[in-house]
C-alpha cells in the first residue's frame, strides 16, 4: 500500500490512501464496522420486505440476504480489488472516508474496547521466558554483547535495589560535624566523588558531598561552612525495583540513593553507575576491577563477593532454575543471607557448607560477617580433599 501511495501521491485522495496505509487498525475497523451495518441494514429491509408474503416470503428473503452479504459483500469487492487494484482505490477510497467519518465514533470506541480486552486476556511474558527467547536468537539478529545487555536488564527487572546495593557497612561517610582540615583527610580516604554526609549515626542521612563542589575551595585554609554545600538526598525503599529505579535516576538527574529498610534505617548505597555496570556487565575492561562479583579459580570453582545476587550465582554456575526454592533459600537475595539461613549463624572463614550437590566455602570474612565465597560442584576429589 505505501507503494501505491508514493506512485499515486498527486492524485486527490491520495492522503487518505496514506493515513489509511500509516494506520492500519483505522482502515480495518471502518471496513469491519461498516460491513457489519450494511449487512444488518440489507437483512432488515429484505425481511420487512418479504413479510408481505407471509412465512414463505420471510424464508425467501433470508436466503436472498444470505446469498446478497456473500455475493456482494465478500466475493465481488475482493475479486474486483485483485482484477483492477487501481480503479478500485480510485472509487474506494472516497467512499471508506465517507464511511469513515460516519462511524468514527463507533469504530474508535469498539477499537479501544478490543485492545483493552486483548491487554486484560493476553499473557504477559515472564522475564525468564524472555531472556530465554534472546539466548535463543540467531547471532546475526542479535550479536553475544547486545545478548548480555538485554538479559541483564531482564535480570535488573526481577530483583529489588536490596540486591545490588552497597551494604551499610561498606559505605563510606563522612559526619556533619567534621572541620575543614578534617573533612579534606577524610575525603583524601575515600575513593569516590559523591560521599554521604551524617548527623550522629549513619540513620540520618543529611546530604551527598560532591568532590567537584569543594574543589574550588580546597586550597583554603580554613571553610567554617562547608555542609552548605551538601546535595539533597535521594532515599529508596529496599524492595523497589532496581530497573525502575534506574529510569527514575536517569530522569531527576541523580546519581546516588540512599537505601533505607522497612524501619527507616539506612540498608546502603546504590548509584547509578552501579546499575549501569549490572546491565553492560561485571568484569569488562573500563569496570573497576574490585567491583567484579566473581573470580575463577585455577580449578575451574568460581569465588563470588557475599552480595552476589543468587539469580546472577544461579547462572554463572548453570544451576537450574529451581535450585534455591528450598526452604533454606526461599527469602535469600544473595549468596551472603543464603549461607546465614543454610547455617542459621555466620559462617566463619574456612568453613564449608554443602547444599545439595555444591560446596559454598567461606575464603574471606571477618567473625561479624561474610565477604567472599568460593562455589564448586562436589565431586569426590573434592569430598575426599
Amino acid at each position: 500500500m505505501k507503494q501505491l501511495t508514493h506512485r499515486n501521491q498527486a492524485r486527490p485522495w491520495a492522503h487518505w490512501l496514506r493515513y489509511f496505509s500509516e494506520n492500519p487498525q483505522a482502515l480495518l475497523s471502518s471496513l469491519l464496522v461498516g460491513n457489519t451495518l450494511v449487512n444488518l441494514g440489507v437483512t432488515l429491509l429484505l425481511l420487512q420486505a418479504g413479510r408481505a408474503w407471509g412465512e414463505f416470503g420471510e424464508t425467501i428473503a433470508s436466503g436472498v440476504a444470505l446469498g446478497s452479504i456473500v455475493l456482494l459483500g465478500e466475493i465481488v469487492p475482493k475479486t474486483l480489488a485483485l482484477s483492477f487494484p487501481m480503479a478500485f482505490l480510485r472509487i474506494g477510497t472516497p467512499l471508506i472516508q465517507v464511511v469513515f467519518w460516519l462511524i468514527y465514533p463507533l469504530s474508535e470506541s469498539l477499537d479501544r474496547l478490543r485492545s483493552s480486552i486483548e491487554k486484560l486476556w493476553q499473557p504477559r511474558p515472564s522475564p525468564e521466558n524472555l531472556s530465554q527467547l534472546v539466548e535463543n536468537l540467531p547471532p546475526e539478529l542479535s550479536p553475544p554483547v547486545e545478548k548480555r545487555v538485554l538479559k541483564n536488564i531482564f535480570l535488573l527487572r526481577q530483583l529489588p535495589v536490596k540486591s545490588f546495593m552497597i551494604s551499610r557497612m561498606d559505605m563510606k561517610a563522612v559526619p556533619e560535624n567534621l572541620s575543614w582540615q578534617e573533612l579534606k583527610k577524610a575525603i583524601a580516604e575515600i575513593p569516590y566523588i559523591r560521599i554521604p554526609v551524617y548527623r550522629g549515626s549513619l540513620d540520618e542521612i543529611v546530604g551527598i558531598l560532591l568532590i567537584k563542589d569543594i574543589l574550588p575551595h580546597w586550597k583554603a585554609e580554613e571553610l567554617l561552612n562547608w555542609q552548605h554545600l551538601l546535595r539533597e538526598v535521594y532515599f529508596v525503599p529496599e524492595t523497589k525495583n532496581s530497573y525502575e529505579l534506574l529510569q527514575e535516576l536517569k530522569n531527576k538527574r541523580q546519581h546516588v540513593a540512599i537505601v533505607v529498610d522497612e524501619f527507616g534505617s539506612v540498608a546502603g548505597l546504590i548509584s547509578l553507575q552501579r546499575l549501569l555496570e549490572v546491565v553492560f556487565g561485571y568484569g569488562e575492561e573500563e569496570a573497576r576491577s574490585t567491583e567484579a562479583l566473581y573470580e575463577t579459580y585455577p580449578d575451574g570453582s568460581l569465588c563470588f563477593k557475599a552480595q552476589t545476587p543468587l539469580v546472577i550465582v544461579q547462572e554463572l554456575l548453570g544451576l537450574p532454575a529451581d535450585f534455591f526454592n528450598e526452604e533454606e533459600a526461599r527469602n535469600a537475595e544473595n549468596l551472603a543471607e543464603f549461607l546465614l539461613s543454610l547455617a542459621e549463624r555466620i559462617p566463619q572463614k574456612g568453613e564449608t557448607l554443602t547444599y545439595r550437590d555444591y560446596a559454598f566455602e567461606v575464603v574471606e570474612g571477618t567473625p561479624h560477617r561474610i565477604e567472599r565465597i568460593r562455589a564448586y560442584k562436589m565431586t569426590n576429589t573434592h569430598e575426599t580433599s
